[in-house]
């Protein structure tokens, strides 16, 4: 357990690293959801986080995202995991952070068909006691997330240089449901920077669902879910940010509703 020593070190470390976090970056973060095409339209209002806040589990959600794990850190349009550690956050004042296990996700339902891009700057890859490193940690975004157990997760930055598919079915070993691999593929890893991110899903009428992965303007991946392992996931759900063992910032979040699975993947 950390001593108040420590603790007091720590507390002055976030406060700091925060500090120049919000000197430093002012660029917009906002969730966009902007009118789909051949459908109903969608809200074209932009949710932007302003001031200085962290969000936290079990605290109240702001604008546009709710944690679930972890701290969310966010100034000006920028969200940033904080130094990330594997001790429980107990408020907002807390010096620990539990971003070593991140978990945040949009405060409302998507359309089913959609279009997610995001920029973000991997800092640094961590290991605690809570959290030895793992192949798979990094950062990953999750669609039509329905729950803990139900949800499709794409890795767009892996300790291991994988970009993987996968879909969550409720029960299993991990946190009660079972992770199926629909796709993957090895990268080059880029060095430090900034890094843009968009990941399309789309309906078929058969029944099945496709996935493209794009990071730099470069389409990494395509992949299909049809069903033949588990029911496919066809609730719209939310979209939501999983950091496993990695400090990271990101901002321009935007969703952008598709008319047609050959959005996704050329027909």
């Amino acid at each position: 357990m950390p001593t108040a020593d420590s603790r007091g070190r720590r507390a002055f470390l976030v406060g700091a690293i925060t500090a120049l976090l919000v000197a430093q970056v002012a660029a917009a973060f906002a969730v966009a959801l902007e009118e789909g095409p051949g459908g109903p339209p969608v809200d074209p209002g932009t949710a932007v986080i302003q001031g200085v806040s962290r969000l936290t589990p079990g605290g109240p959600t702001q604008d546009a995202w709710r944690v679930t794990s972890g701290s969310l850190f966010v100034r000006d349009g920028v969200g940033w995991t904080g130094p990330p550690d594997g001790e429980p956050v107990d408020s907002w004042d807390d010096p620990d952070t539990g971003s070593a296990v991140f978990r945040a996700v949009l405060d409302r339902p998507l359309t089913s068909s959609a279009e997610v891009s995001f920029t973000y700057t991997a800092r640094r890859f961590v290991e605690t006691d809570r959290t030895p490193p793992q192949a798979w940690d990094g950062l990953h975004l999750l669609l039509r997330w329905q729950d803990p157990e139900t949800f499709y997760s794409f890795s767009v930055l892996r300790r291991d240089g994988m970009v993987v598919v996968k879909k969550k079915v409720p029960g299993g070993p991990s946190n009660g449901g079972t992770y199926l691999t629909l796709g993957e593929a090895r990268i080059e890893q880029a060095g430090a920077g900034e890094r843009h991110v968009a990941v399309s899903i789309a309906d078929h009428p058969a029944g099945s669902v496709s996935f493209a992965i794009t990071i730099d303007g470069v389409r990494v991946m395509e992949a299909t879910d049809d069903g033949s392992d588990a029911p496919v996931i066809a609730q719209p759900g939310r979209a939501g940010l999983r950091g496993d063992n990695l400090e990271f910032v990101f901002q321009d979040f935007v969703v952008r509703p598709l008319a047609a699975a050959s959005d996704v993947v050329g027909a």
